[in-house]
């Protein structure tokens, strides 16, 4: 591997067929870690080697085994500063043929979740339940809920984000997993350790599945768990803890917006006091994300998760201090949510001549005000990042003019200027620099 040709030859096109990943990828991957790192045209169009090419199915061969991408380029980047080249060792080559599959009790598993999947596809509920039957048959629950239920719910998003898959389809599976894990939750024999535990769904955050199952694992392990579903307000938190007495709360958070508002739940829990545990996909999509969330971080995994959870309740190290939102941040939040409005009306009014849908339009909207709104309350708008290359690639997925998302930043980067004042120049700095980094 080390002689491979690093002659930049490749365009855009040819590595997306190359790697199967999508251009937003490459770009996010480009931007956020320099890698790849390709040439440029005169025109400024992207070059590849053949290099760059083995590097990308590298880390592509990381992620299946159940690395996160910023893990995989740190791993690449040690392996790198230590005179190693990653691509000419034989472990990592052998490596990325696996599919990372860590619940194993026969090869078939996988064939149950694929049946499962075209029969969610299909609405086909009375076969589906038939093959869930089967498969808690015939394996482990656990392996039933990672390999067919997590792993089947897993794909259909994703064929729901590359627009292969309408969002009919991906409800239907949802509520059918939902339901599977309620009944199994319901069906587990009284607590018999000590140790209670409170489990819910952030502020704003409807995906109950990880937190049900994570519930249902618990309960298996004879811990006394109380779940309280989908979008936990913090309204009378404070009093449902004091009426429930949890030695420990846990919640998942699925997107940007729930995460910042775990910082209110951790507000609220401070004069009870009970410590506060956290996960969520969201966690390991955004870099970094958990050092902004006073608590514990539950890692990765979510079948890690218990045994952690299980730690915590015997021994409890106090957590490291989170970052916080300067006084800066949280005087341009509080001026941004005063103007986000007439902020967001002057954007609809800048683009009512454009060729992009009113019902578009308020989707982007909606996303992108509200990721900014979390960003000021946690700190940090480059956290944001991850969402617009999200939003960049589904809006790529509806059929969008190719330089959409650069049109609409620059709209929105424009009403920012003429609708907020000095007290907005953290967010004025940044749309200014974002705005360059999409165009």
């Amino acid at each position: 591997m080390a002689t491979l040709d690093e002659a930049p030859i490749f365009n855009l096109k040819a590595v997306v067929q190359e790697t199967g990943l999508k251009p937003d990828t490459l770009r996010a991957w480009e931007r956020r870690y320099g890698i790849p790192d390709p040439n440029r045209t005169s025109g400024g169009h992207r070059l590849y080697s053949q290099r760059d090419i083995e590097t990308l199915k590298w880390m592509i061969a990381r992620q299946n085994e159940g690395l996160s991408i910023s893990r995989a380029v740190s791993l690449w980047e040690t392996l790198l500063e230590t005179g190693q080249d990653p691509l000419d060792m034989p472990q990592y080559a052998a490596a990325s043929s696996s599919h990372g599959m860590r619940v194993e009790p026969g090869e078939s598993i996988s064939e149950h979740r694929a049946a499962w999947v075209q029969t969610c596809l299909a609405f086909d509920s009375q076969q589906a339940e038939a093959l869930l039957a089967q498969a808690f048959a015939l394996y482990p629950l656990e392996a039933v809920c990672f390999e067919v239920l997590q792993k089947g719910l897993s794909e259909i998003g994703a064929g729901w984000y590359s627009g292969e898959v309408t969002v009919q389809q991906e409800h239907f599976a949802s509520a059918m997993a939902t339901r599977r894990l309620e009944t199994l939750l319901a069906a587990t024999p009284p607590p018999t350790r000590g140790g209670r535990i409170l489990i819910g769904c952030a502020p704003d955050d409807d995906h109950t599945f990880s937190a049900l199952l994570l519930s249902l694992l618990l309960r298996r392990m004879g811990l006394d768990v109380v779940y309280l579903g989908a979008n936990t307000p913090n309204e009378q938190l404070e009093e449902t803890v004091e009426t429930i007495h949890p030695d420990l709360v846990v919640m998942v958070a699925q997107h940007l917006s729930s995460a910042a508002a775990l910082l209110e739940v951790a507000e609220a829990l401070r004069g009870v006091p009970v410590p506060l545990a956290f996960g969520g996909r969201v966690f390991e999509q955004i870099a970094g994300l958990q050092d902004h969330i006073p608590g514990y971080h539950l890692g990765p995994r979510l079948e890690d998760a218990p045994a952690i959870i299980e730690g915590l309740l015997g021994n409890r190290a106090v957590p490291a201090a989170p970052l916080v939102a300067s006084a800066a941040y949280k005087a341009t939040l509080q001026h941004f949510e005063a103007r986000h409005l007439m902020l967001e009306a002057r954007v609809s009014e800048m683009l009512s001549t454009s060729a992009i849908e009113q019902a578009h339009m308020d989707v982007a909207l909606q996303n992108f005000s509200s990721s900014i709104a979390s960003g000021l309350k946690l700190g940090s708008l480059d956290l944001i990042e991850m969402d617009l290359d999200w939003l960049h690639g589904l809006l790529s997925n509806l059929h969008l003019p190719e330089r959409f998302l650069h049109v609409y930043l620059e709209a929105y980067r424009v009403a920012a200027h003429a609708v907020l004042d000095e007290r907005g120049q953290i967010l004025l700095h940044w749309l200014d620099k974002i705005g360059l980094e999409y165009t």
